[in-house]
């Protein structure tokens, strides 16, 4: 693919993860991640894909260290609690509780403090 524009690499990781076509998508969201690092939803998509155990390159330590760099670009403390809940769970599945502690502040984000 000679494509450089991030919403037809977006649109076309969309279209191959929609039809469960993961490599493709992969490959496509790699592009989208590689072109604009700092592009937080094509992090979190690519991230995804990654750790899904029906892509052929899954890899769940990649996959968190792009949800820890969507983590740190993405707005909105929804969306800063659903990426730490998804790498709880992957720290969990990977034996790294240990890690856990490093986004305790956004997975406590929905109760009050004080």
């Amino acid at each position: 693919m000679g494509l450089k524009d991030i919403s037809i690499l977006e649109e076309i990781g969309d279209l191959y993860h929609g039809l469960l076509e993961l490599d493709q998508a992969l490959i496509a969201y790699k592009m989208l991640a590689t072109i604009d690092p700092e592009y937080p939803e094509g992090l979190k998509k690519y991230a995804e894909v990654l750790e899904d155990p029906r892509c052929r390159d899954q890899n769940i330590d990649r996959a968190i260290d792009y949800y820890k760099k969507c983590l740190n670009l993405i707005n909105g403390d929804a969306n800063k609690t659903d990426i730490a809940s998804r790498m709880e769970r992957l720290y969990k599945k990977m034996g790294r509780e240990h890690e856990i502690r490093d986004i305790q502040q956004y997975l406590n984000q929905d109760r009050p403090s004080g």
